[in-house]
């Protein structure tokens, strides 16, 4: 399964996520001026529910430097942009944050200053541009779903200065004040990183696929969820356990989102014994290991796909 940059973001999201649950989100790309509204399981398997890109493909980064360098009329304004990004967007925060009073210096090109505010009057066809976007993904996904699912931004224009305002002034009734949907604060990578790192950590792991096992145990059945790891080439990893069996118990395996059951391959001891689990891969197919005995000496096996 090839990600696209979008289910690819949504999985460096699902990685970065302390808690492991299913989500949505909408994944900006701000160079190409494209979107994705993408669902994740959570077991991490991300799903690109819908596309959105404009009929006039925008790179929104080369808008900026060509916009830049047509404003400014400065020689290598390209890398003495990036020297400057981070006092740039401070001063942009102050004059945003001061109702576009306090109008400082955002750039200094050729030995001239221009102000935040020329700035934002450059910035008029790159605003724009990301409005007529999230006009199609506002038209398109239902506002109860935008309005609890994260925002992704990929980019490099993602840290220029109004880019982001852009964005949360679109989906914010105050975009100067914190949105728990802007996830990009919880990640230490760049931007423009984000989709790439995703997408090579999910073909690693998608070698094999994930096994996660419910058991019932003991007079209350008590349940528990253990997750399993195989290694690449598809031998067992560690056995996890103890768990108590009796004679009749099934397991439940939940593979991939889809549950199947399990009986026990052999006649457990009739007071019950504590066993060990671990699932690796023979061939083509995949075992689910179980280890008995007090000494764990005898291993049974049974098929799970």
């Amino acid at each position: 399964m090839e990600l696209s940059r979008f289910e690819a973001a949504a999985y460096y999201c699902f990685l970065k996520s302390e808690r492991k649950t299913a989500f949505k989100c909408l994944v900006l790309d701000t160079d190409e001026c494209s979107a994705g509204f993408c669902s994740c399981t959570e077991e991490g398997k991300p799903t690109l529910v819908r596309k959105f890109a404009q009929k006039k493909p925008h790179n929104l980064w080369k808008e900026i430097e060509e916009l830049a360098a047509e404003r400014f009329a400065a020689e290598a304004v390209a890398a003495e942009t990036q020297a400057q990004l981070g006092h740039a967007n401070a001063e942009v925060r102050k004059f945003l944050n001061s109702a576009r009073i306090m109008n400082g210096t955002a750039f200094t090109f050729g030995g001239r200053a221009f102000s935040c505010a020329e700035l934002e009057s450059m910035l008029a066809p790159v605003k724009e541009a990301l409005l007529a976007l999230l006009s199609e993904v506002d038209e398109a996904v239902p506002y109860e779903e935008t309005d609890s699912a994260k925002i992704i931004l990929l980019g490099r224009a993602q840290e220029y200065p109004f880019v982001e305002f852009y964005v949360r002034e679109y989906f914010s009734a105050d975009p100067l004040l914190p949105d728990e949907r802007f996830v990009n604060s919880e990640f230490k990578d760049p931007a423009e990183k984000i989709a790439d790192i995703g997408r090579e950590a999910f073909e690693k792991e998608s070698k094999v696929p994930y096994f996660a096992l419910v058991v019932s145990e003991g007079e209350g059945h008590t349940t528990r969820e253990l997750a399993f790891n195989v290694a690449k080439d598809g031998s067992a990893k560690e056995f996890l356990g103890p768990v108590f069996v009796v004679n009749g118990d099934t397991f439940k395996v939940r593979i991939e989102g889809k549950t199947a059951e399990l009986a026990l391959p052999y006649r457990a001891d009739p007071n019950g014994e504590c066993v060990e689990l671990a699932v690796g891969k023979e061939g083509e197919s995949f075992y689910l290991y179980i280890k008995r005995g007090k000494d764990h000496s005898r291993i049974y096996s049974a098929a799970l796909v």
